[in-house]
């Protein structure tokens, strides 16, 4: 019982940590002349909080990868079809005994060639490996 009582006192709701994205996905949008719009759920589920002070900063590198890399100009939406603003998502769910967090966004996509290359150049694999890497 007072094993189960101390971690429930450590878990805190991942809501904590994605509120905090909702200033930096404004900022990033005035910087980069994007329009983005964050949508957020499952912020009640609940993580440790040394985990919680753990993602934080990994979190904040792929939402900005997102709008960076991800999310077009509303121009190039506009002409692919898309609307003119783009959407980040962070989800967090319990998978099992998981807790599971995603990051999602309407953009491009990624561009296999262009990351292949790269990988490549950096010595990260071979062109032979690379050739026989699946989607």
């Amino acid at each position: 019982d007072l094993q189960t009582g101390i971690m429930n006192i450590r878990m805190v709701p991942i809501g904590s940590v994605f509120n905090r994205f909702t200033r930096l996905i404004r900022d990033l949008s005035l910087e980069t002349g994007k329009q983005v719009n964050l949508v957020l759920r499952g912020e009640s589920t609940e993580l440790d909080k040394k985990v919680i002070d753990a993602i934080g900063e990994p979190l904040i590198h792929l939402i900005r990868n997102s709008v960076d890399h991800g999310i077009e100009t509303p121009d190039e939406r506009r002409s692919s079809g898309k609307p003119e603003e783009g959407t980040v998502e962070l989800n967090a769910y319990q998978g099992g005994s998981n807790i599971l967090v995603e990051i999602r966004d309407d953009g491009r996509g990624l561009n296999k060639a262009k990351i292949l290359k790269k990988a490549i150049e950096r010595n990260l694999v071979t062109e032979a490996d690379a050739a026989s890497l699946s989607e």
